[in-house]
């Protein structure tokens, strides 16, 4: 790479078919069953060789820049593969902070990969994936993204190749609020140190099994936010084949098999930011 030359990666977010937090670990994770649709919104992570390592943003709400997702997935892979060349990153935001898409998390794995490559590390997926671990629990799933089955913390992954829910167009919406995810966790009370019983989402053919999906964030995130919950009562008066908070909220989506369909209902919410988006598979 030419001294001057920068290099562009996208990093997509994510959507949460569904979310089950079934016990609190040991390790004070909980392990979740959920499916991850990886989208084709997203942030764009620009790499230039630099003297030493610098982490920018457009975005002045992304707050203590040394803490982000970006700076520790850096860090920890330069720590195990020590390189002399260093790269400054500038993060353009474009997926909402706090918004259950998991825009930060994508921007660890495609850090990961990148310096990965720049670095000839030669490391394989699941190497990359023993690192993003270390990370954040939604982290592994972004280094093959796609479409998978998430247990465990977010470690355990299952692809699902055979879905088919690339033919749907998906409306999100984000109703300008930011949601902490530890907040959703110690406002979700329902008895989660002990295990218990549940349906995965997927019928015996590995679809998805749309009576099944469930959100356990909605009841806590609703009645705290009403205006989060509005949106869903709205996206169900529409033809939606399936309504529901992604992750812990805020953003809100619906499944349409019509993209014209999806473009109409997004006029219902002037005041909140929309996309029209689809899977990446």
């Amino acid at each position: 790479m030419e001294k001057n030359l920068t290099l562009q990666y996208q990093s997509h977010c994510k959507l949460n078919l569904g979310l089950q937090v079934l016990h609190k670990r040991d390790d004070g994770f909980h392990n979740l069953d959920s499916i991850f649709v990886e989208l084709n919104l997203s942030d764009m992570i620009i790499f230039k060789k630099s003297q030493s390592f610098q982490l920018t943003s457009n975005d002045d709400s992304i707050e203590n820049l040394k803490d982000n997702t970006i700076s520790k997935a850096y860090h920890a892979i330069q720590s195990l593969y020590r390189n002399n060349q260093e790269y400054s990153i500038h993060l353009v935001k474009n997926i909402p902070v706090g918004s259950g898409l998991g825009g930060g998390s994508s921007n660890a794995a495609v850090v990961l990969k990148a310096l990965n490559d720049l670095w000839d590390i030669q490391l394989t997926n699941d190497e990359l994936i023993e690192i993003a671990a270390n990370i954040g629990s939604d982290v592994p799933f972004f280094i093959n993204g796609g479409i998978q089955y998430i247990e465990g913390k977010g470690e355990i992954l299952t692809p699902l190749h055979s879905t088919k829910l690339s033919q749907f167009t998906i409306l999100l919406v984000y109703p300008e609020i930011h949601i902490e995810t530890k907040w959703a966790f110690q406002s979700l009370k329902k008895g989660l140190e002990v295990p218990k019983t549940y349906n995965k989402f997927l019928d015996s053919n590995n679809q998805v099994n749309w009576k099944l999906l469930k959100n356990d964030f909605e009841n806590v995130v609703f009645s705290t936010y009403p205006k989060i919950g509005a949106v869903k009562k709205q996206l169900i008066s529409r033809k939606v084949l399936y309504a529901g908070l992604s992750g812990s909220g805020s953003t809100v989506y619906g499944i349409f098999v019509n993209k014209e369909e999806a473009i109409d209902a997004s006029k219902l919410f002037p005041s909140y930011r929309t996309y029209i988006t689809s899977p990446i598979v």
